[in-house]
């Protein structure tokens, strides 16, 4: 399944800083940042975050950017991939090619049952944890 243009135009919002409003995992204070996590609730369709990761990975060099707490990066179907700020910055950014990179981890390392779910740092970068969520 591929991002409708209304999703994609949604997230090219997002990529120039839309805030998602005191969003955040729930788990996050017990999460190592840096570190993959894989999550056993909530499994998304394989399919649906392999768009997202191809659409953001045809973002190449373009930012990611998150002004506030979060931003969504790409919703298709039931899923959404959410970037988290858990830096005490203003604004935190990755390539989004990075942050592809990373979702790419998740889908290699998460996967079962034909769903996945977990979230990793944006091309290792401790400020952005990208998790893979329910829409």
């Amino acid at each position: 399944m591929t991002p409708s243009l209304g999703t994609c135009l949604f997230t090219l919002l997002a990529l120039g800083g839309s805030t998602v409003a005191d969003a955040a995992p729930g788990s996050h204070e017990n999460v190592k940042r840096d570190d993959l996590t894989c999550s056993g609730f909530a499994l998304r369709p394989v399919g649906e975050v392999n768009a997202c990761i191809d659409f953001l990975h045809s973002r190449g060099d373009t930012t990611c950017a998150i002004n506030g707490r979060a931003s969504d990066f790409c919703t298709t179907g039931g899923t959404k991939i959410t970037g988290f700020n858990y830096s005490n910055k203003e604004s935190v950014s990755s390539l989004c090619r990075d942050v592809a990179y990373s979702l790419q981890k998740v889908l290699d390392s998460c996967t079962r049952y034909r769903g996945v779910a977990g979230g990793n740092a944006a091309g290792e970068n401790a400020d952005i944890f990208v998790s893979i969520q329910p829409a």
